[in-house]
């Protein structure tokens, strides 16, 4: 299905909305699993002295899509209880220090939320569940402050829905007050931040932001649509496809199918993400997420209003293999590391690739590079991940 959200570009006069969080809430909240395997993730460091009888690793991406993951580590006891290791730092180790002080299994935690230059941190609740074994992750509290809706002063409050810390996303939960007394009813007064919204006669766009969670409405008025072109750079066999973009005025949208025109707001915009799944010939699937490179000026698609326009996200493909670190050349017998990249003429570098499960160790973000001789011959063989 085709969704979109607008994310608008609020004036900054207006009183700022607040984060708060209650360290003892234990309802009212939207938990995320967390996928766990028997093995860390390759570029995982791990120095904890176990105590248990079987261990569990996991990570969350907490924040914007090109965020570092937070790594997680559960050792598991004989009783079904835990201790989890926490890299809320993303150093990409997990060492003694970082095992959470608490009692299980439910514990506090605070984590660092980033969306481009902008972060925030937020509390969250880590809950251990010992049948299950499921390690769950939510972010406690809310966003709260006043909008306006035509001539309506109004209290909201934005609730983090899919537990990256982020308060923009359509499966966050928006509640407004729309009779003044006070309260949120959870019924009539709780909405999922839709791009569109019905009160009374009047359709209204909703404008949010990640960090700070702050949202406004404005009047829907004429529109235009976009669609979405099947790179010619990429096989004819894409089985999926999604794309994020976004305008200089704040407003983003999300395309996921080719053979359909999305409504969207007039504007300048620039991709952000593109995320494709490829078929492998022996049944599993090649997964890319491309992210935008902030060092080099994107490219911009114009949706004028009234009219259709159809994006190619990725443009030009360009991979290229450096050595990292060396200015003065290579001598013989040096041992060298290479730097892969992979960039799109729209403005995009890839983030990660994976080859089936991405929660199996063998199939970890990789790419195999060769070193080759005249004749052909291999000389050197390593994986390689992009991060």
């Amino acid at each position: 299905m085709t969704t979109f959200m607008i994310l608008g570009l609020l004036v900054g006069a207006d009183p700022p909305w607040k984060y708060m969080a209650d360290a003892d809430q234990r309802n009212d909240l939207f938990f995320v699993s967390v996928p766990l395997t028997e093995t860390p993730p390759t570029d995982v460091a791990v120095e904890i002295k176990w105590a248990g009888v079987r261990k569990h690793f996991g990570q969350l991406r907490f924040g914007a899509g090109d965020t570092i993951r937070i790594a997680f580590a559960v050792d598991e006891m004989a009783d079904g209880s835990a201790d989890v290791y926490l890299d809320a730092d993303r150093t990409r180790r997990l060492t003694p220090a970082m095992k959470l002080k608490e009692k299980g299994p439910t514990w506090t935690a605070t984590l660092t939320a980033s969306s481009g230059s902008a972060e925030a941190e937020r509390t969250v609740l880590v809950h251990w569940g010992p049948k299950a074994k499921v390690l769950g992750v939510a972010t406690l509290g809310g966003v709260e402050g006043m909008t306006k809706i035509g001539d309506r002063d109004l209290r909201c409050r934005v609730v983090d829905g899919d537990g990256n810390g982020l308060f923009s996303d359509p499966k966050d939960v928006l509640r407004i007050d729309l009779d003044g007394d006070g309260k949120f009813d959870l019924f009539r007064e709780q909405f999922r931040l839709r791009p569109f919204m019905t009160f009374g006669k009047d359709r209204w766009i909703v404008h949010g932001r990640p960090i700070d969670g702050r949202v406004a409405f404005s009047p829907l008025r004429e529109l235009g649509k976009v669609g979405l072109k099947i790179p010619p750079s990429l096989p004819k066999n894409v089985e999926s496809m999604i794309v994020e973009m976004s305008s200089t005025d704040g407003v983003s949208l999300v395309l996921s199918q080719p053979d359909q025109k999305l409504e969207a707001p007039p504007g300048r915009y620039v991709i952000n993400a593109v995320n494709f799944v490829i078929p492998a010939a022996d049944g599993r699937r090649w997964k890319y997420a491309f992210y935008r490179d902030s060092a080099v000026a994107p490219v911009r698609f114009e949706i004028v209003a009234g009219k259709e326009m159809m994006v190619d996200p990725l443009g030009r493909l360009d991979f290229a293999l450096s050595v990292r670190g060396t200015n003065d050349g290579i001598k013989p017998g040096q041992e060298i590391q290479l730097q892969t990249t992979w960039k799109t003429s729209t403005g995009l570098q890839i983030n990660t690739v994976y080859y089936g499960d991405e929660n199996i160790d063998a199939n970890q973000p990789h790419a195999v590079v060769e070193l080759k001789r005249d004749g052909n011959r291999v000389v050197g063989r390593e994986r390689c991940g992009f991060f």
